[in-house]
């Protein structure tokens, strides 16, 4: 989504580079966005040259100024391309600690952009923020104490977390794959994918999501009061690690998994208990988010190429 939404900001003429059969070449679809695919089987280096292969021929025909990419290995194979036909390349950290993929290629690349304070902050290095998608907020009358966001993907702990908290609160919960499996209550709406959820968010009193880096910037400019459960599972545990340093900052709490049935319920009353702690968290979200980042990020690539 900040690619998304970087695309969306400037006027040139840009392509997105994704794997096919995925949630990004549907959204490209919808906002007609031109998106060169590949099919990846699996992380093997085999794999990998596979699909460099798809996309080579495809972007040669292009005229490429510049490629920005945001990490991972979906990304790391439209850098390849960059470094072999030597394209300005520009890198975007979306989280507290740098990416494998980005660690690799940053020798590589003019700049890269850190969404926050990274622990080593090299001489390419620049502090943006995260680029938001547009938003659009409406008059609605459907508010909730709390919205969870279980993700396109869904989450099995965040869909328990919501069934458990509804006995006590009017519960949204976002269940994405999971939303057939969730039985509704009179305090519980179960949806699986929102295409406002800007809305909701805006809506609810307090929001209880994972941490990964395009949610948790959206809801901090939304800035509502937070609670992320961060995923124990993923590549070299950043969200656990995006959830401390919101908690270190005091933008948010964090709760773990394992403790969510002891924990969950003391944070909710506390923080819909007590204004000054929720006026402070407002606050301090509000200096994590850099509303000139889209700007910003696309003047230095123009700068650089």
């Amino acid at each position: 989504m900040p690619l998304i939404s970087l695309i969306e900001y400037t006027k040139e003429k840009s392509i997105y580079v994704g794997q096919y059969n995925n949630l990004e070449e549907k959204i490209c679809k919808n906002l007609n966005i031109e998106f060169v695919g590949f099919y990846l089987s699996d992380k093997k280096p085999t794999s990998i040259f596979k699909a460099y292969k798809q996309i080579k021929e495809k972007l040669l025909t292009k005229d490429i100024t510049a490629v920005i990419a945001s990490g991972g290995l979906v990304s790391f194979i439209a850098c390849l391309f960059a470094i072999r036909y030597k394209k300005p390349l520009f890198l975007l950290e979306e989280n507290v600690i740098l990416g494998s993929s980005n660690k690799i290629l940053r020798p590589f690349c003019k700049k890269i952009f850190y969404a926050y304070q990274p622990i080593n902050k090299d001489k390419k290095g620049i502090i943006t923020g995260l680029p938001i998608r547009n938003i659009n907020l409406y008059p609605s009358t459907n508010n909730y104490d709390i919205l969870v966001i279980g993700g396109s993907l869904g989450s099995k702990i965040l869909c328990d977390v919501a069934t458990y908290i509804s006995k006590d609160y009017k519960v949204c919960l976002i269940a994405g794959r999971y939303y057939k499996d969730i039985s509704k209550n009179k305090n519980l709406d179960v949806i699986e994918f929102s295409s406002n959820i800007f809305q909701l968010m805006k809506n609810s009193k307090l929001i209880i999501a994972r941490a990964g880096a395009s949610t948790t910037a959206e809801i901090f400019y939304i800035n509502k009061p937070l609670i992320c459960i961060p995923s124990m599972n993923t590549k070299k545990n950043h969200q656990y690690y995006n959830a401390q340093f919101f908690q270190q900052k005091k933008a948010c709490f964090m709760c773990l998994e394992k403790n969510y049935k002891n924990d969950i319920l003391k944070q909710i009353q506390q923080i819909l208990n007590n204004e000054a702690l929720r006026i402070n968290m407002l606050e301090m979200q509000k200096k994590l988010v850099n509303y000139n980042a889209k700007q910003t990020i696309m003047s230095t690539i123009k700068e650089n190429i």
